[in-house]
């Protein structure tokens, strides 16, 4: 027959009614808090897709780069000839500006002095 010591030692090896229905509450409580991290975790790999689509890559940013550089450099080149485009008509300005008072030497003398010098 079984004896109250046995009881005893029953009890403190095996899980009474009274501790599985707390056991089984605290599981109740982590499974709420289980399912809100699986909630959580969700959403966190749908905001990594999101910014994986979006994200540049490396070979992206490496080919924007070479044609940003590209771009850069026809720039430059139009902007060397544009100052040298504008250097051009500053001195046609200037040869201009060199015939004109030229001519107009010429014209100030008057036409006798120019039979005279002919002759």
């Amino acid at each position: 027959m079984i004896t109250d010591n046995d009881i005893i030692k029953l009890k403190k090896s095996f899980a009474t009614k009274d501790d599985l229905e707390k056991t089984n509450k605290k599981l109740g409580k982590l499974e709420g808090v289980v399912n809100n991290l699986v909630v959580e975790v969700v959403g966190i790999k749908s905001e990594i897709v999101q910014i994986r689509e979006t994200m540049i890559t490396k070979d992206d940013h490496r080919q924007l780069m070479t044609v940003l550089d590209s771009l850069a450099g026809d720039v430059k080149t139009v902007r060397e000839e544009q100052i040298m485009h504008s250097q051009t008509h500053e001195d046609n300005r200037l040869e201009h500006k060199e015939f004109k008072e030229r001519f107009s030497r010429i014209e100030s003398v008057p036409v006798i002095a120019l039979q005279i010098k002919r002759r």
